[in-house]
């Protein structure tokens, strides 16, 4: 249980960090 758990934090987390990625871009590409 504990292990499942943990491995679905880490897809959450690395969808997340794929989301921050993208705003990330796109405030980069609007000060250009």
């Amino acid at each position: 249980m504990f292990k499942h758990e943990s491995i679905l934090n880490e897809i959450l987390i690395s969808c997340g960090d794929r989301k921050n990625m993208e705003l990330e871009d796109m405030a980069y590409e609007q000060k250009n």
